[in-house]
């Protein structure tokens, strides 16, 4: 073999060899990057999956009334008697934490609940008609058709339920009579779950009572004139107590 064939032999074979390395680090790139690629299709789908549950975990309950869910009575004095009116409507909604009431207790954020409630004020009675007619002429009935409160915030008032009961200071918007004032009360929250159409849900039993005085909210206290009793003065301070069961849909 002479020198040029040994030459030409050594060529081909470096050649080869540079080839060799060449394919490999090809097929060691496209391999990379597949194992990147899937690396991120797997971080983006468990990031989206995490997302769905956080998401779902975030999503609030809504709660609602419905008839005889709820109950409200006040009560008040006059120079004759004590008097008492009740209505068997409460109106409105909450939408909460999933974890409500107790999440309230120690979550800041979650004792922000968004809750709204209406109490029509001709549904108000006494069963006594004049008395009735007395108390929606001084309410202004016809111009100012519904009591509304509107939660701001709850306070708690311990850490744990007590016999499955959160208790709570609820402050918020009251309007009465077209004037709106900001009241505090006392009221306990308890969970529970109902079975509706098939299926089970969650309600809530809302028991609260609250202090206010008439002329607060622009009202004078009524002081008709009945024949046979003479004038009768009404005490300017009224007693309040409800009762309330919104449940999810």
């Amino acid at each position: 073999m002479n020198d040029e064939t040994i030459f030409a032999s050594g060529c081909s074979a470096t050649f080869e060899s540079k080839q060799r390395t060449m394919n490999m680090k090809t097929v060691t790139r496209q391999t990379f990057n597949r194992c990147i690629s899937r690396t991120w299709f797997q971080a983006l789908c468990l990031g989206g999956l995490l997302g769905c549950l956080a998401q779902a975990a975030a999503e609030p309950i809504h709660y609602f009334t419905r008839p005889g869910a709820g109950k409200v009575k006040i009560e008040g004095t006059s120079s004759i008697h004590a008097w008492t009116m009740e209505s068997p409507v409460i109106g409105g909604s909450v939408e909460a934490a999933d974890g409500f009431p107790e999440a309230a207790l120690k979550d800041e954020a979650a004792a922000k609940p968004k809750v709204k409630v209406i109490i029509p004020v001709r549904t108000l009675k006494s069963y006594n008609k004049r008395m009735d007619e007395v108390y929606q002429e001084h309410m202004e009935e016809p111009k100012f058709k519904n009591m509304e409160f509107a939660l701001t915030e709850l306070k708690p008032k311990g850490e744990a339920p007590q016999d499955g009961k959160c208790g709570f200071d609820a402050v918020g918007k009251l309007t009465v009579h077209g004037v709106t004032q900001t009241i505090t009360m006392p009221v306990t929250i308890e969970k529970s779950e109902v079975e509706t159409a098939g299926k089970k849900v969650s309600q809530l039993k809302i028991v609260g009572e609250f202090t206010l005085k008439m002329s607060d909210y622009g009202v004078q206290p009524p002081n008709p004139n009945i024949a046979g009793m003479g004038q009768i003065t009404t005490g300017d301070e009224i007693k309040g107590t409800f009762e309330w069961s919104p449940r999810q849909k």
